[in-house]
């Protein structure tokens, strides 16, 4: 699972960020998107940051069986401090999806995130 931390002004006060920090969320060589691995390779040699990696797994519906459980794992905190916005899920190795004309990817938002912010 990867979680996006984001820096649209909207979200500073909630990731406790006391100016903009970049994060790298995807990169793409050759116009395609690379997997975890190659990324992480790609950061370290240049010295970039990369959005944390909370956890990486091979069974995640078994481990996930159920929305509520999904919504449970969006939950909790940034490094900082703040109510996390959620998670984003997707395959280790890009898969193209010919539905969607794009990369598997999906983010699953915290509740407890909506209801803090909500109004």
């Amino acid at each position: 699972m990867w979680m996006r931390a984001t820096v649209r002004t909207e979200r500073q006060e909630s990731l406790k960020l006391t100016r903009p920090e970049w994060y790298v969320f995807t990169i793409r060589e050759d116009g395609k998107r690379v997997g975890l691995k190659r990324m992480q390779e790609i950061c370290k040699a240049m010295e970039l940051q990369m959005v944390p990696v909370e956890e990486v797994g091979t069974d995640l519906p078994s481990k996930y069986p159920t929305v509520e459980a999904l919504l449970e794992r969006a939950d909790g905190e940034y490094p900082k401090g703040g109510k996390k916005e959620g998670i984003v899920i997707r395959p280790t190795e890009p898969v193209y999806c010919e539905r969607i004309s794009a990369s598997l990817s999906m983010k699953v938002v915290s509740n407890k995130y909506l209801l803090k912010n909500e109004g």
